[in-house]
């Protein structure tokens, strides 16, 4: 008996859009937008091989767990299903209340693919934290991590000899010495929902960061500017408990 390929943050992001595209009456497998949902869920390079099983994600499946949104609903008296996983919850906590940014995310999830690069399987902590999904996370790190503006934009910063966060300032050569002289990560401002697989990767969007700010500024995501950032960036530190520059990163 095969294993059910557990679902993941983008295919409850991609549900509940849909979810709120429907009456709960509408809720059926022979519904074109659950149909178009199963073919959606079905072309995700997340879960691999598994997409090749005919009878994964099909629109029978995809009815129960669409349904499964409705005792989460409020606003909804009918309830057919009492469960719903933690993921699920989550998903509907941050995104229920703002529709019109979680069909940003959905479409941006959409708009990626075919993706660039090769979808990763392998494990990433980071990966579990980012709010939009695996699928844009490893889009967002391929753009800072591989693109060739990338490459130039901190190559840039090396010649100009300054590789300070633009963040909280922190210098790796100044505390490290020569051994860090030429560390610097890239961040990537353009806000992610905005991400396609045809987008032009500009060197003016990226920002020099260190490593733990960087961490940080995943987590907020819609700044789209580099005084944003900075301003947003040192607030959610220091409410994360961070207090001093020097214990910033």
């Amino acid at each position: 008996m095969k294993r059910r390929s557990t679902w993941t943050i983008d295919e409850w992001i991609l549900a509940l859009d849909t979810y709120f595209m429907l009456k709960p009456n509408e809720i059926r497998h022979d519904n074109p937008l659950i149909i178009e949902l199963s073919q959606t869920l079905r072309s995700l390079p997340i879960h691999g091989d598994a997409r090749n099983d005919k009878v994964f994600r099909n629109a029978y499946g995809i009815e129960m767990q669409v349904a499964r949104f409705l005792p989460l609903d409020r606003a909804i008296s009918i309830v057919r299903f009492k469960e719903s996983s933690n993921l699920q919850r989550k998903v509907w906590n941050m995104y229920s209340q703002d529709k019109g940014h979680l069909h940003e995310v959905a479409l941006a999830i959409k708009n990626s693919l075919p993706l660039p690069f090769e979808f990763s399987h392998f494990p990433d902590v980071d990966e579990d934290n980012f709010p939009y999904g695996k699928i844009l996370y490893q889009y967002h790190r391929y753009v800072e991590n591989t693109s060739l503006p990338a490459k130039k934009f901190k190559e840039g910063h090396k010649r100009r000899g300054f590789l300070g966060c633009e963040i909280c300032g922190f210098d790796f050569y100044t505390t490290y010495g020569e051994v860090r002289r030429s560390f610097i990560e890239a961040h990537h401002t353009l806000d992610i929902t905005k991400y396609t697989k045809e987008m032009d990767v500009k060197i003016v969007d990226f920002i020099a960061v260190c490593s733990n700010c960087h961490n940080m500024l995943h987590r907020i995501l819609k700044a789209v500017n580099r005084y944003e950032l900075r301003e947003k960036g040192i607030e959610c530190i220091i409410t994360s408990g961070i207090q001093r520059r020097e214990d910033i990163c």
